[in-house]
């Protein structure tokens, strides 16, 4: 019988762990549609950017970014609803900027108020 071989990203993702030695993440996430694009804002500078959004979850949010967000900034999130001609606004803080392969950042964000199932159905 065949061994089922888990991808090089689930391992990592599955062995990460925080100080304490608690997992980061508690919620299951999933990965959004490729060349889905959200904007940023900041609200302390007033600056816009936009952000390839990598994955979702009720709680949080990975954007793949050219340069790094400082721990603990604040931002505001807007996605475009595929399914509908509306977009979705969330609060949210940074809480990782990991450097990836090609030279860009996997920056990890916390959404400060959950996502409901219908609006992470919706964004999906």
């Amino acid at each position: 019988m065949p061994s089922q071989t888990i991808p090089p990203e689930a391992e990592f993702t599955l062995s990460k762990k925080d100080l304490n030695g608690d997992r980061f993440r508690t919620g299951a996430r999933y990965r959004c549609a490729l060349a889905t694009l959200g904007h940023l804002l900041f609200p302390d500078s007033g600056e816009h950017q936009q952000a390839w959004v990598f994955n979702l979850s009720e709680k949080g949010i990975g954007l793949n970014l050219q340069q790094p967000l400082e721990l603990d900034t604040s931002l505001v999130i807007k996605l475009k609803s595929p399914v509908h001609d509306k977009a979705i606004k969330m609060a949210a803080r940074v809480i990782h900027a990991t450097p990836e392969a090609d030279g860009s950042w996997r920056v990890g964000c916390q959404l400060l108020e959950p996502l409901t199932p219908d609006m992470l159905e919706e964004l999906l």
